[in-house]
């Protein structure tokens, strides 16, 4: 057991990259393929399709690009919402890849890239994978190939570009301010991997923690807008869902999380934030760099804390603070400021990748994760395939 566990744990370290892949092509997938069947898109579209037809309205910038889309070229805002959706979150899994791609050849660092409670996510639950944050997560890994670049210059362009990217985040959803703390420890390892870039880097984090504060302090202020028009410009039949929480107040939030969850749900979604972060634990730091380490893993998961009470998802919650952690902690490693500690011996790490999975919003048991383990067995399978064809055409 200890040999095949071996055996498993180093195929998926050589075809992670293409795992994480497969995992987001099940995911937009799976959402395109629920649309075309469904009278109504599944929820995580809709969430996209909110837009600027009834005012001006936070959480409104993809929709409305959507149905601009639509009304300029044809064809339904869900489609153009599903395609802008799959574009980008296909540029933050590549850019991820990109940095665990430069991760030292060590399967102690696998739990990083392809944890339950990371970008595999994604696959597991897409109605929680692709709703809006994963453009905060999108900007942050910008910022974060700004520590792996080899010059200054490449360096300075990655972050400007990770900084500009955070404030359409924000106004995509004003919940990507919770991840601002996590871009800027970004910028901080950009400095420390560029030492001469450090006041021009601190510039660009100040610029973008006041830009994307007042931002979303005047979103939030917005007036109510009318859902009836937005859902008539993005051709939705049932005007529900994330429509009908546009008029709802901060307060109206918190009433609704504390009348939906059960005490008991604080005992399982605590294992399920135990098991998530369990791959922090995989990455060591020199005395010097000590203090960093620290704030790579609490910054993040502290800066997340309010939206347990705001917002009823907390499986998406615990993601938005462990997988920018893991992006932070993954990036340090890359750049040289960490390195590998083994965490799970070979079975253990094939028991945790492949045994659950995080829900984004019902607390229970899921083993959706088992997917890994169909998928890597289809990529050893075509690989075989392949190198046997290749060897009979010499």
């Amino acid at each position: 057991m200890r040999q095949a566990a071996a055996r498993i744990e180093r195929a998926l370290l050589r075809h992670r990259d293409a795992l994480l892949l497969v995992g987001w092509a099940a995911a937009v997938l799976l959402l395109l393929g629920r649309s075309l069947t469904g009278a109504v898109p599944p929820y995580a579209l809709q969430d996209i399709l909110i837009n600027y037809a009834g005012g001006l309205v936070r959480r409104g910038l993809l929709g409305a690009a959507a149905v601009g889309l639509s009304e300029r070229i044809g064809g339904e805002p869900w489609a153009w919402g599903w395609g802008l959706a799959a574009l980008l979150s296909l540029a933050l899994f590549l850019l991820a890849i990109r940095i665990f791609r430069r991760l030292p050849g060590d399967p102690a660092l696998l739990p990083l890239a392809l944890a339950p409670g990371g970008l595999l996510f994604f696959a597991y639950d897409p109605d929680g994978g692709l709703r809006k944050e994963f453009l905060g997560y999108l900007a942050l890994v910008l910022v974060l190939q700004a520590p792996l670049a080899r010059s200054p210059r490449a360096a300075r362009a990655w972050a400007a570009a990770g900084a500009a990217a955070f404030l359409p985040a924000v106004a995509a959803h004003e919940a990507n301010l919770f991840l601002l703390p996590a871009l800027l420890l970004g910028l901080r390892l950009a400095a420390e991997a560029h030492p001469g870039l450090r006041a021009g880097l601190a510039a660009v984090a100040v610029a973008a923690a006041i830009s994307s504060v007042v931002l979303a302090a005047y979103l939030v202020r917005l007036p109510s807008p009318n859902p009836a028009a937005i859902c008539a410009a993005a051709r939705v039949a049932e005007c529900g869902g994330p429509f009908g929480w546009l008029a709802r107040s901060t307060g109206d939030g918190v009433a609704y999380v504390l009348g939906r969850r059960d005490l008991v749900d604080l005992p399982v979604y605590g294992v399920y934030a135990a098991l998530a972060c369990l791959p922090l634990l995989s990455v060591r730091f020199a005395a010097r760099r000590g203090g960093l380490g620290q704030a790579l893993v609490l910054v993040p998961c502290a800066a997340v804390l309010p939206l347990f009470l705001l917002g009823y998802d907390w499986g998406r919650w615990i993601q938005m603070a462990v997988l920018p952690a893991s992006l932070l902690l993954a990036a340090a490693a890359a750049a040289g400021l960490g390195g590998p500690r083994r965490l799970l011996p070979p079975w253990a790490a094939v028991l945790y990748l492949a045994s659950w999975s995080l829900p984004h919003a019902i607390a229970g048991l899921h083993l959706r994760a088992v997917f890994l383990l169909a998928a890597l067995a289809a990529l050893v399978a075509l690989g075989a395939a392949v190198r046997r064809i290749g060897a009979s055409r010499r």
